[in-house]
């Protein structure tokens, strides 16, 4: 296997981090300068709802995750069908 295709089954396995990472950091923003605000009575904060990207972040990293599932899952069953 060379180079180029390592790094390429590296980013499909570990790479969903990256946007999972994002949406809780995103989820934490929504918290603190949204939803706690408005709870409190003290309106928004800021004018950048980080809830719908923190939403888009999550399922993206859900389906990246199920992609690379499917990957090493077919990869597995095609290894033991060669022995």
């Amino acid at each position: 296997m060379n180079l180029n295709r390592s790094f390429l089954v590296v980013l499909l396995s570990a790479g969903w981090l990256l946007p999972g990472s994002l949406s809780v950091v995103l989820f934490e923003k929504y918290l603190h300068f949204t939803l706690i605000p408005q709870i409190t009575g003290k309106g928004f904060i800021g004018s950048y709802s980080a809830g719908g990207s923190c939403s888009c972040c999550f399922w993206l990293s859900v389906v990246w995750l199920g992609c690379a599932i499917v990957f090493w899952t077919l990869r597995a069953q095609r290894r033991q069908g060669e022995s």
